[in-house]
């Protein structure tokens, strides 16, 4: 590995130094360490070194000899500006120290540096992934590595094992498990607006947000002149120097490299999964559960597992738009991003005018709230309506839960049109009634309704009252008077009264749990039948919202 004057001042750090640099001169051009002798040569032919001398013998014609270490026993030697016009770089080291001590010590920074390049360069070589190269090439700063897409999330990390830098520092951590520097970065980014200088600079330059007050090396990667993401070193473990600015300028275009080849092989695996998932909708059957498992090893997935799917559509395009396919395209491609930002893995595909991807939380956990939280402000700016499956464990039944999920939006979009994201579980006993209406010839209300559930309906139509929605509701909450009134935005008192009126027309057997399954399945019926969708069941998908953006 090339090194330069910077680099190897910054590991002398233990003596007592002064340096004389020239800015326009510390290019990355030395291979090694050399004796200069009094009365040698000039050396200046062989630039690529880095001399050393003794200030006994050191004349201001040495100066020419290009890059120099001066051991000087009376103090510091001055370097006059004009006398390095050649754009020498010289570091004066002002104690009794043995020559080739130094010598050692220089030789051994290069011993070292060659090493740990020659491990990060096989990496790359043998077509590691992004997160072995960080882990070869964070040896060469004694510092963690991360690796953050244009939507500071992150790719790869240094691994948190033997061979690896942990993460010490509470905030790094947060940079890693959360996939983002925090919240407060977040803010950071979009309010701060980042000058060009940052988001086009090809060089490293140390960086450090206010909001979280951490401090790194940040360089930004480019491939085929796109930027990519950005390497983040983290000042963690070793302090960070001047010097490591050029060496992550030197393994840039490595990362560059690395990052094509995997970008490459991860378009071809995106679209293999697309291609398998979309087969099977079309009505393709992949009867033989190795072929599947074959498939879903691309993502280390099992045919078991804790999946969703989830289904996007864009409610804004009109059939009779002329550009609708280019736009919805371009829309769901975008969310395609926003969801490889959310997670890890996931299987995403465009199907017939829609977009629908499947994850897999690999957890025993209900739908997870860090998904919630940043996905609702993707469909809230694109105008989508997106349907969550319930959790199924066998990926195989994921064609089913894409057809469920189909239902519940257009069923939700009927009832419920103001919301954009339904939810399979709060649709699921109007989904049941649909079916069944749908394969009925014909189908009587009060074949399928209970007498008392028709003549609360009635009435509320006749006297525009509400007494079946706070029956239904009072029902749901497992008749707690509280939490019925709160979700009807009612006094409890008021309440109190309708029941009782309630009770006085219908003379209801509330105590029967047979009776009050069978009610609650007939107001179910009657407000789908009917198109309208009870208050209280409308805030109660809205609070899912509300809770994941707190």
């Amino acid at each position: 590995m090339y090194l330069n004057m910077q680099i190897i001042a910054d590991n002398l750090s233990d003596y007592q130094m002064h340096t004389y640099f020239s800015e326009e001169n510390m290019e990355m051009n030395l291979i090694g360490v050399r004796l200069l002798q009094p009365g040698s040569a000039n050396p200046s032919s062989e630039s690529e070194y880095v001399y050393i001398i003794s200030s006994e013998d050191f004349t201001e014609s040495d100066i020419r000899s290009g890059n120099l270490i001066v051991l000087s026993t009376l103090g510091n030697i001055e370097i006059p500006a004009g006398s390095r016009a050649g754009g020498q770089n010289i570091i004066v080291i002002e104690q009794s120290v043995g020559i080739m001590d130094v010598f050692n010590a220089v030789a051994g920074i290069f011993e070292f540096y060659n090493r740990q390049m020659s491990e990060f360069l096989c990496a790359v070589a043998q077509d590691a992934t992004l997160s072995r190269c960080l882990n070869t090439a964070c040896h060469l700063f004694r510092n963690p590595i991360i690796f953050l897409d244009v939507a500071l999330t992150t790719v790869a990390h240094t691994k948190e094992e033997e061979g690896g830098l942990d993460l010490n520092d509470k905030v790094w951590t947060s940079v890693l498990h959360k996939g983002h520097v925090s919240i407060n970065a977040m803010n950071y980014y979009e309010t701060a607006n980042e000058p060009d200088s940052y988001i086009k600079n090809r060089h490293a330059f140390f960086h450090t947000i206010d909001a979280d007050l951490y401090r790194a090396i940040r360089v930004n990667i480019f491939v085929d002149n796109v930027r990519v993401g950005r390497l983040l070193i983290a000042d963690d473990h070793a302090p960070l120097k001047k010097g490591h600015l050029a060496i992550a300028d030197y393994i840039a275009p490595f990362i560059s490299q690395v990052m094509r080849k995997q970008t490459e092989m991860q378009n071809i695996q995106e679209k293999e999964l697309e291609q398998f998932v979309c087969r099977q909708l079309d009505g393709f059957q992949y009867t033989d559960e190795i072929i599947i498992q074959k498939h879903l090893s691309k993502l280390d997935w099992n045919l078991t597992g804790n999946y969703y799917l989830i289904k996007a559509l864009n409610n804004a395009i009109t059939a009779n738009d002329v550009s609708a396919y280019t736009i919805r395209n371009d829309v769901f491609t975008h969310t395609m991003r926003k969801a490889k930002a959310i997670f890890d893995e996931c299987i995403f595909a465009l199907y017939r005018g829609s977009a629908f991807f499947i994850i897999n939380t690999k957890k025993d956990v209900d739908f997870p709230d860090s998904f919630l939280e940043r996905f609702f402000t993707i469909e809230t700016a694109h105008s989508l309506k997106i349907g969550i499956s319930s959790r199924f464990k066998n990926f195989s039944s994921f064609k089913d839960q894409y057809g469920l999920v189909t239902q519940i939006i257009e069923i939700g979009a009927m009832l419920n049109p103001k919301e954009k994201i339904y939810y399979y579980d709060d649709y699921a006993i109007f989904n049941l009634v649909h079916m069944f209406s749908r394969n009925s010839d014909s189908i009587a209300v009060d074949q399928i309704c209970c007498p008392e559930a028709i003549l609360l309906y009635e009435h509320d139509q006749r006297h525009n009252t509400n007494l079946l929605e706070s029956l239904f509701i009072y029902l749901l909450t497992e008749r707690s008077l509280l939490k019925a009134a709160k979700k009807l935005y009612i006094h409890r008192n008021s309440l109190v009264y309708r029941l009782e009126k309630i009770n006085d027309l219908a003379h209801l057997s509330l105590d029967d749990p047979v009776f009050r399954m069978r009610m609650i399945l007939s107001c179910y019926a009657l407000y789908y039948m009917n198109g309208k969708m009870p208050m209280g069941l409308v805030e109660n998908n809205s609070e899912k919202k509300k809770q994941s953006d707190i």
